[in-house]
């Protein structure tokens, strides 16, 4: 994919269509100075003023966004892809992506104002625009949506019972999610029940070699040893329900394209994270909702996708309108790559 390639004007019609304009249309922009991340975004910022101009920003941004990818991912396999740039169309995803996410920015403008260059960056720590991205809780898309979010904000997701006449795959694995959660809920009562076994471990400790000591046995040894077996073998078959709804997902999304027509209407019936429209302004609406509730401060926003946004909350004094990063490593993590993504991508705007 050359880097400076025009934006193609090709893509699956029954998915939506491209903006329009070539460099020739918009003029090539002189290289700015590189501009520092302000954390603190304004209500009001404005990104563009007609429609013309928002076609332009997209363009440019789409374009910024390819060039990064290539300057620093020429060669060896894409993030979560697992497969190199050169057999990856990325530049018709990056294209479908920003028509809805530049709309979506304008929908949700009386909300707040959402950075559509920012959001970018986001997607690509989330899925590097991989619209069957599963992560390991099942978020699924290129916004990652986990199913009870995505179903709050209107999207269809996976029931966990299919007929046996349905086009759904592996219909007989659909229920393997609810069995995750009935099974997860039984080690933590588990748990729970026997706290101090598992979450006073020090304590258990001294109260066994004190036994010891005294040449007794620990009068709860037995029952702890069939504790721990039941959550032992608890969490085997949560191992085995989750690779079983992955594979449930996986086998539904094998072999179909959200740029065919008959794919595009099954996922619309069956799961509508994979595709963009709905996903794509779902996490416009979350981030500029983010953004109100922390007075513009996009890097507890931006934690707060990833970790939820109450996690975000500090009640001290000047920081409460504000909140905070939580001290998770993911989070934290999660963060600061976007911030740099970030970065690389508005230099090259």
């Amino acid at each position: 994919m050359h880097r400076r390639q025009i934006l193609k004007n090709a893509v699956a019609a029954s998915v939506l269509p491209l903006f329009a304009g070539t460099e020739q249309a918009f003029g090539k922009p002189a290289a700015p100075d590189p501009v520092p991340v302000n954390f603190l975004v304004s209500r009001e910022s404005v990104f563009w003023k007609t429609e013309q101009e928002r076609e332009r920003y997209a363009y440019l941004l789409g374009r910024a966004v390819l060039d990064f990818v290539q300057d620093y991912f020429p060669s060896g396999d894409l993030p979560i892809w697992r497969r190199p740039l050169a057999s990856v169309d990325l530049e018709k995803r990056v294209v479908n992506i920003l028509y809805w996410m530049v709309r979506g920015v304008d929908d949700h403008q009386r909300i707040y104002s959402v950075n559509p260059a920012w959001l970018m960056a986001q997607m690509l720590e989330e899925s590097f625009f991989f619209e069957f991205a599963v992560s390991w809780a099942f978020a699924v898309g290129v916004c990652q949506f986990i199913q009870p979010t995505a179903e709050t904000l209107g999207m269809v997701c996976p029931d966990s019972a299919y007929p046996e006449d349905s086009t759904v795959r592996r219909a007989e694995l659909a229920g393997e999610r609810q069995r995750l959660r009935d099974l997860t809920q039984k080690r933590r009562d588990l748990k729970q029940k026997h706290s101090v076994l598992f979450y006073k471990s020090e304590r258990l400790l001294e109260e066994s070699l004190t036994a010891h000591a005294e040449g007794a046995t620990l009068a709860e040894a037995e029952i702890y040893l069939q504790v721990l077996k039941e959550v032992k073998a608890l969490e085997k078959a949560m191992q085995e329900a989750r690779q079983n709804y992955r594979d449930f997902l996986m086998e539904n999304y094998r072999d179909r394209s959200i740029f065919r027509r008959k794919d595009v209407n099954f996922f619309n019936s069956f799961d509508q994270r994979v595709l963009y429209r709905h996903p794509v302004r779902a996490m416009v609406r979350m981030m500029a909702e983010h953004l109100r509730g922390r007075s513009g401060n996009i890097l507890a926003a931006t934690a707060g996708y990833n970790a939820g946004l109450s996690s975000t909350r500090y009640p001290y004094r000047i920081y409460e309108p504000y909140g905070v990063v939580p001290p998770y490593r993911e989070t934290v993590r999660y963060v600061c790559k976007i911030a740099i993504n970030y970065q690389e991508i508005i230099k090259r705007m």
